[in-house]
């Protein structure tokens, strides 16, 4: 090996033995189960009430179009159920 080279090596290897020891990563924290439950009870409330929320969204487009379009009002529920 040439002079150089085991230079390199040298420099390379004190510089690694240099560096601040990178600090041990944090425990992984199990997941809590009463957590992990509340969320998944919650949960089909939560899409119900989005379902429910775009359903009268989807309502108030429909009732909005046929205002503009000078449907008869009454006919418009029946296009928006």
């Amino acid at each position: 090996m040439r002079d150089e080279d085991r230079a390199w090596r040298e420099a390379q290897t004190r510089a690694v033995a240099a560096r601040p020891a990178e600090p041990a990563a944090a425990p992984e924290m199990p997941a809590d189960p009463d957590a992990i439950d509340a969320v998944l009870d919650a949960l089909p409330e939560a899409i119900l009430a989005s379902f429910r929320e775009e359903q009268e969204r989807l309502r108030q487009e429909t009732l909005a179009a046929a205002e503009d379009a000078a449907m008869p009002v009454e006919d418009a529920p029946r296009l928006a159920a």
